[in-house]
């Protein structure tokens, strides 16, 4: 399990997200299986926020892409060191397309695994990775609520920092929705 953040952590993100995307495969011919989500960095970069992108970072992309794309209407205002990495990440762009096979959150046996944490209200699981697939494809305009609400999946720090017997109430119920033993949080 990878929980997300595989982008904004430094130069040659390609070769990482690349890496894990050949991992895949391979550990499934060998039994087992490799499951990276999407933290808030993947879907920040899909919205176009690249606050966190170092030089670098912007230039892995540059190959990535069809250079037209870079030319594209609504790639033209932003600056041209910008774009062949927003083309890579926008929805329906090539990266884009490769998150949008990963999931936001997962259940494996009793444990879910999601970047952030997954509150009482966020308990079905098949919905948000849909509509999150389907944003990422290119095929609905919006991103889903979820992913915008700082205490949603991607962005809570609830389980994760100063945590209070409030978050812990929460939390009991969170994994009795879910029917879950426990959760694992990668902020």
């Amino acid at each position: 399990m990878q929980t997300g953040d595989q982008l904004d952590r430094g130069d040659g993100e390609q070769r990482i997200v690349d890496l894990f995307e050949k991992l895949r495969p391979q550990a499934k011919a060998a039994g087992g299986y490799i499951v990276p989500l999407n933290g808030n960095h993947e879907i920040m970069n899909a919205q176009g926020d690249l606050r966190y992108v170092t030089p670098g970072g912007l230039e892995d992309f540059e190959d990535a892409i069809d250079p037209k794309l870079k030319e594209a209407p609504m790639l033209g205002r932003a600056p041209a060191q910008m774009r062949a990495r927003l083309a890579a990440f926008l929805p329906g762009g090539p990266y884009a397309k490769i998150l949008a096979t990963r999931n936001v959150a997962v259940v494996v046996g009793e444990t879910a695994f999601v970047h952030g944490g997954l509150r009482p209200a966020y308990n079905d699981l098949q919905a948000l990775n849909d509509a999150t697939s389907r944003w990422l494809l290119g095929e609905t305009q919006k991103a889903p609520e979820a992913l915008l609400d700082p205490e949603g999946p991607i962005w809570s720090r609830k389980y994760s920092a100063d945590v209070d017997a409030e978050a812990c109430a929460d939390l009991d119920i969170a994994l009795a929705k879910l029917g879950v033993q426990r959760m694992v949080v990668g902020h």
